[in-house]
C-alpha cells in the first residue's frame, strides 16, 4: 500500500506546484503591466531592474511547472520551486519589517491577499513541501503519475477557486 501511496502523493504534490507555477506564469505574462508593478511594489531590486526581474520569475515559474509536469531534473525542480517560495517570502518578509504590511501579496492569481507573516509562513511551508515530497520517487506507471498530476492540479484550482469566492462581498439583495 505505501508503495503506491508516497508515490502518488509526489505526484500530486508536483501536478498541484506545476499548476500553482503554470497558472502564475500565465496570469502573469497575460498582466505584463501589473505584473512588473507587483514587483517593483515590493522594493526590494531597483526600479529599473522590475521589468528583467518579472520576466526572470515567469521564465522560472515555466520551466519549474514543466519540469513538474514532466517529471524530468525532479530533484532541480523541487530545488528550484523551493528556492522561488523562499525568494517570496523572503520579500514579504522585508517588507513586514519596513512596517509595510498593506501591500498586495501576488501570491495567487484571483486572490486579493496582503502581505503577512501568515502569507510569508505559508510559503516557507510550501518550500519545505515541495522539496520533501517533490523529491520522493513518482509512480512508475505512467496512468497513475498524470491521475496523481491532474488530482493535485484539480484540487489546488479548487482551493483557490474556493478561497476567491470566499473574499468576495455579499451581494445585496432587493427585499420584496
Amino acid at each position: 500500500m505505501t508503495d503506491l501511496l508516497l508515490p502518488l502523493l509526489s505526484a500530486m504534490v508536483s501536478g498541484a506546484f506545476a499548476t500553482l507555477f503554470l497558472f502564475s506564469a500565465g496570469y502573469r505574462l497575460f498582466n505584463l503591466k501589473r505584473a512588473v508593478a507587483a514587483v517593483g511594489a515590493y522594493r526590494v531590486v531597483p526600479p529599473h531592474l522590475a521589468w528583467p526581474v518579472t520576466f526572470l520569475l515567469v521564465l522560472l515559474e515555466i520551466i519549474v511547472g514543466l519540469w513538474l509536469v514532466m517529471g524530468v531534473k525532479k530533484v532541480g525542480a523541487a530545488v528550484m520551486a523551493a528556492g522561488l517560495l523562499a525568494i517570496f517570502a523572503g520579500a514579504m518578509i522585508v517588507n513586514i519589517a519596513r512596517g509595510r504590511r498593506d501591500l498586495k501579496c501576488g501570491c495567487l492569481p484571483g486572490l486579493h491577499a496582503t502581505v503577512s507573516g501568515r502569507t510569508a509562513w505559508l510559503n516557507i511551508l510550501l518550500a519545505n513541501i515541495i522539496l520533501y515530497l517533490g523529491m520522493m520517487p513518482r509512480p512508475t506507471s505512467f496512468i497513475e503519475d498524470w491521475i496523481g498530476m491532474a488530482l493535485g492540479g484539480v484540487i489546488l484550482l479548487l482551493c483557490i477557486s474556493g478561497l476567491s469566492m470566499l473574499q468576495q462581498p455579499p451581494v445585496d439583495q432587493d427585499e420584496g
